[in-house]
């Protein structure tokens, strides 16, 4: 009987440890963890590395985002990096960063890619201290999304030939669609849109693009020397416009009897644009409307310099030769100067074949 006692006693004791052994060696998924760190680099990378340091860098930044995505920090290291990124689905367990890190990294669609870095259907994505250029619809951007950040990049010679017809592009530098709380900032954005202009399937690009969005500030940001507008705000609310330079662009769209604006408002609720130098464009500085009459309201126009366009301001479509109700339009401390076919143009409607005429230049 003891020895039976101590068959059964081993045999107990054995069986735990079988079942123990197993339980702690059931494999488990690896995801990015809340502040993961990962490296790419173009010139000494592998995405057969494991992206943890710089000595075991990724080598693509499309690989690097495929697996990393769910969130961390992606240190893209200097280099030229020929790829189109396009991403789903990113950021949703943690925080998701793209970051230029320890010198030049540039992403360079060589006039033949579509869009250089875009995200869809994301959240708490930051991309920053990139150089993105060369691609033929768009520099960067997203759509659907809750929580995104474009700061510290460097966005040109994008949009000149837009391929991607479905969906409707002109060609953007940065372009955002339906995000819900954006800070666009301190981005030099400069020699965008199609080159060269064509009318009436391709007009006019611009340099940093928006619509439908919520809860945004576009700040401190330069806009030049683009084949369209400057900044466009198109069907959103609760946006602020401040602190940018905005220059140099060419707005003239007068083969189809419009304009574009070094800004342009357009639809939307509760848009302030403040503090804004807009000079030296070709159009107007700042320009407002209602184009689909969707009745807007809660605009603030304050503290900006509009001069050396060609007009400072032009509003159109409110219904009136004035400017429009209080309830739609403050403005205030703006100066509206020196501009080369007049300072304030406001139109009831949206075509005045005189003052569409561009100036002759010298």
């Amino acid at each position: 009987m003891k020895n039976n006692r101590l068959w059964i006693i081993l045999g107990i004791c054995i069986l735990i440890v079988v079942v123990a052994g197993c339980s702690f060696s059931k494999p488990t998924k690896q995801v990015a963890k809340k502040g993961s760190i990962y490296y790419v680099s173009v010139n000494n990378g592998s995405d057969k590395a494991s992206g943890k340091s710089k000595e075991k860098a990724w080598k693509t930044i499309k690989y690097a985002l495929d697996e990393a995505k769910s969130g961390g920090e992606i240190r893209v290291l200097p280099g030229t990096y020929i790829e189109e990124v396009q991403v789903e689905n990113a950021g949703k367990k943690a925080k998701l960063k793209v970051v230029g890190y320890d010198g030049k990294a540039v992403m360079d669609g060589q006039r033949k890619l579509n869009i250089g870095l875009w995200f869809t259907d994301s959240k708490n994505v930051t991309i920053e201290n990139l150089e993105i250029r060369n691609y033929t619809d768009i520099g960067v951007g997203g759509e659907n999304i809750k929580k995104m950040d474009i700061r510290n990049n460097i966005i040109h010679d994008n949009g000149f030939d837009a391929k991607l017809t479905d969906w409707e592009i002109e060609g953007y530098g940065i372009q955002i669609d339906n995000v819900d709380d954006f800070t666009i900032e301190k981005n030099k954005v400069f020699h965008n849109g199609p080159k060269p202009k064509k009318f009436p399937d391709k007009i006019m690009g611009t340099g940093i693009d928006t619509f439908g969005n919520t809860k945004g500030v576009i700040r401190d940001n330069k806009s030049y020397s683009n084949n369209g507008g400057g900044i466009l705000v198109e069907d959103s609310k609760d946006i602020t416009v401040e602190d940018n330079e905005v220059y140099n662009n060419d707005l003239d769209a007068t083969a189809d009897e419009w304009w574009d604006g070094g800004i342009w408002l357009d639809g939307g609720e509760n848009v302030v644009i403040r503090n804004n130098n807009f000079h030296d464009n070709k159009g107007p500085g700042i320009l407002i409307s209602d184009e689909d009459k969707q009745e807007p309201s809660g605009y603030k126009v304050e503290n900006n310099v509009s001069k050396e366009n060609y007009f400072g301001i032009y509003i159109w479509n409110f219904g009136v030769n004035e400017w429009p109700d209080k309830e739609i339009i403050t403005q205030k401390s703006n100066d509206f100067s020196d501009n080369k076919i007049k300072d304030v143009l406001i139109n009831d409607w949206d075509y005045d074949p005189e003052t569409l005429k561009p100036p002759k230049e010298d």
